[in-house]
């Protein structure tokens, strides 16, 4: 049916609706180590999704104590067993059974460091020793260090945060910089000044823009959010890092502040700015020169009229 639709025209085109968008991320090559806590379905699909990049992978030690990383190509589902997850059930020519959180994960085809990919019969004639039955496999350590990683705040995140005190609590940049600066490695330090005191410079502007990016002002709790989109503006307008890497690091900041709910908001107001971003600067950049709002220009004009 589908295919019939699509021969005679019937489908209507619908645009998607950004805001509503969630941002795929880069994929890593530790994001395709085995993880035994998820379920043999998930593994296995894992697996199929990680080929041709970066393959699917699990670590463990051979008899002689050296750890050894295989290349997992191929693996199937079979029926859940009670023994901890990571317990090699069984090693033979039919497959290498692992148990998992929900299933047993039967590992098919694989490949060793510097071999070709081969059938687990050929894998067993030379390294039968690298699995042992009954022996808990390493667990992927990759959940962990990810989480770690995700509390620490990023460049950006510390950036919103600083303005929102700026803002919110008048407090000096001159004060709040050396405050959070062990919070950055020093190479990333500069990166933190440019955005904070360029942010400050322009403020009016940007504060402008996103008055016509937003239906409605966030206020309260949410005004981290406001800051962060300051953050992703002053990035694509005023330094020079690609689009779509701006709106990437400033995307996955919302989690580190604990607003993951916004991800898709922020997701979407840049991304309509970045396709808009001609119509709103000509609205917005009436009076670029002064970086005045419109209300203070014409007032300044009407006083200066009086005085001539």
């Amino acid at each position: 049916m589908f295919l019939d639709h699509l021969e005679e025209g019937k489908f209507i085109a619908e645009k998607q609706d950004d805001s509503q968008s969630n941002y795929a991320e880069k994929l890593s090559k530790e994001e395709a180590k085995l993880d035994w806590s998820l379920s043999a379905a998930q593994l296995e699909r894992n697996i199929r999704a990680f080929n041709p990049w970066p393959i699917s992978f699990l670590q463990l030690t051979d008899e002689q104590g050296n750890e050894q990383t295989l290349k997992v190509y191929a693996a199937a589902v079979l029926p859940h067993v009670d023994k901890p997850a990571g317990t090699i059930l069984s090693v033979d020519k039919k497959g290498i059974q692992i148990a998992t959180k929900e299933g047993v994960l039967n590992l098919l085809q694989l490949q060793p460091a510097g071999k070709k990919p081969m059938s687990v019969q050929d894998f067993l004639n030379g390294r039968a020793d690298w699995f042992q039955v009954g022996k808990v496999s390493k667990l992927m350590v990759f959940q962990r260090k990810k989480t770690e990683k995700s509390t620490a705040l990023s460049v950006r995140a510390i950036a919103a945060q600083v303005i929102l005190q700026v803002l919110d609590q008048g407090k000096s940049l001159s004060t709040l910089l050396p405050e959070v600066q062990s919070q950055v490695k020093p190479q990333d330090f500069p990166l933190l000044q440019e955005i904070t005191f360029g942010i400050c410079r322009v403020l009016p502007r940007l504060e402008n823009i996103i008055k016509k990016l937003l239906d409605k002002p966030l206020k309260g709790k949410t005004r981290i959010v406001h800051c962060l989109l300051l953050v992703g503006l002053y990035q694509l307008l005023y330094m020079r890092v690609p689009a779509h890497a701006a709106v990437d690091e400033v995307v996955n900041a919302t989690k580190s502040l604990k607003s993951d709910s916004f991800r898709g908001l922020v997701n979407g107001v840049l991304r309509r700015f970045l396709r808009e971003q001609e119509d709103i600067l000509a609205v917005v950049d009436k009076h670029w020169q002064t970086l005045h709002p419109e209300w203070f220009v014409n007032k300044l004009k009407k006083s200066l009229s009086e005085l001539a």
